[in-house]
């Protein structure tokens, strides 16, 4: 964990989700005051039932120096021990979190951390593609935060160049996500977003 890892004289961090792409720039982050809090994120409304300062811990900026105060780390590593069904945790992690932190959150705005397809707007700031990713048809996200996606991915060292490895990926994609979507080829609204999926990849690599 950040506490244990960074050295102290670090006090405060953003962590992102490896599913998120910014749409600006987000230094006036460091800007808000969260002195008397252990992290600042973003309320999790999928999940109505939820308390109400549940949070999605996609994006999350840390206050370091109050979770060690907090002995987040030990509070951490017991739960972890002593909940009797941990393994069945739905959200794993995010869940753990907001159980031991106990209501010390400032919510944010959802401009932060945008993963429901009816909240994106002209001011999302992170786009968080939870769940359904840019490359699956199911992904319901505005299509210019798909390039944006795309457009980083293709600056990525780690990415598939050869066309022989991209064709056994996307087969192997397509197998699974058959298995999944059984009923795949009866629903159009399936073939429209592999076509806007092409689409992207294409802008992407135009911009």
């Amino acid at each position: 964990m950040a506490t244990k890892m960074l050295p102290k004289e670090v006090s405060r961090i953003i962590y992102l989700d490896c599913d998120i792409v910014l749409n600006a720039d987000i230094k006036h982050i460091w800007e808000i005051d969260i002195n008397n809090y252990l992290l600042a994120a973003v309320r999790d409304k999928l999940y109505k039932d939820y308390k109400d300062t549940y949070f999605n811990s996609g994006f999350m900026f840390l206050n370091l120096k109050e979770l060690r105060d907090f002995d987040f780390y030990n509070k951490w590593k017991n739960y972890s021990k002593t909940h009797p069904n941990i393994f069945e945790l739905k959200f794993g992690d995010q869940d753990i979190l907001n159980a031991i932190t106990e209501d010390r959150i400032m919510l944010l705005s959802e401009d932060y951390n945008c993963y429901n397809s009816k909240l994106f707007s002209d001011k999302t700031i992170v786009v968080h593609f939870g769940g359904s990713k840019p490359w699956e048809p199911t992904c319901l996200h505005p299509r210019t935060f798909k390039e944006i996606y795309w457009k980083y991915t293709d600056q990525n060292p780690w990415r598939i160049n050869s066309k022989s490895e991209k064709a056994k990926a996307y087969v192997k994609y397509i197998i699974k996500f058959l298995r999944k979507q059984p009923l795949f080829f009866l629903k159009k609204k399936y073939y429209s977003r592999i076509l806007d999926i092409i689409y992207c990849r294409i802008a992407s690599r135009n911009k």
